[in-house]
């Protein structure tokens, strides 16, 4: 209806080019590939049960990682995630009480990446970025005296306060300058 003239009518069906086997074989292919990560997302989960601390953590963020990959695998990615957090968070408490903030810091921060409601990670995190003044004036103070433990002080500094923060652009500054083997001045 509606068009007249030459070539008015139905247009005949155009030949439908046979994929089945194809498009099966890549189903196939693509059920075998989720089964296999999913095996190896297991295989990380149980390697990292039998080991300890940053070994074990790790572990488990290969395994988180691979599970958020996966479509459709909620229970395995809250697994993965809930052993990290809880592995990532040990390791950060053993290392803010031996004093090695920086690795504190990097644990906690991926606390937060994992699970942003884990209280206990947040307040240390909350608790670590009110000290980042002090971290910037012990690490300026050391860098004629010792420039590779201001470079630790400074980049700490780095690791707790964002780009637009003023500490933080000191502490880029001076950085920048003992790389340059150039002594800052003041807060230039």
């Amino acid at each position: 209806p509606g068009l007249t003239g030459a070539g008015a009518g139905p247009r005949p069906a155009k030949p439908q080019k046979a994929r089945p086997k194809r498009a099966a074989r890549r189903g196939v292919e693509d059920a075998a590939r989720w089964q296999a990560l999913r095996g190896e997302i297991r295989a990380l989960l149980d390697r990292a049960a039998d080991e300890e601390g940053v070994a074990a953590v790790e572990s488990l963020r290969a395994a988180w990682e691979k599970a958020r990959s996966l479509r459709g695998e909620k229970a395995l990615l809250e697994e993965a995630g809930a052993r990290l957090a809880a592995a990532a968070f040990e390791v950060a408490e053993d290392a803010l009480a031996l004093g090695r903030l920086g690795r504190a810091v990097s644990h906690y921060q991926l606390v937060r990446e994992v699970a942003p409601e884990h209280g206990g990670a947040m307040k240390r995190l909350a608790s670590l970025e009110a000290r980042a003044e002090s971290f910037l004036v012990e690490g300026y103070s050391l860098l004629e005296r010792d420039p590779a433990r201001a470079r630790t002080w400074l980049e700490l500094v780095l690791s707790l306060k964002g780009p637009e923060d003023p500490l933080h652009q000191r502490a880029e500054k001076w950085l920048a300058a003992t790389r340059a083997g150039a002594q800052p001045i003041g807060q230039r």
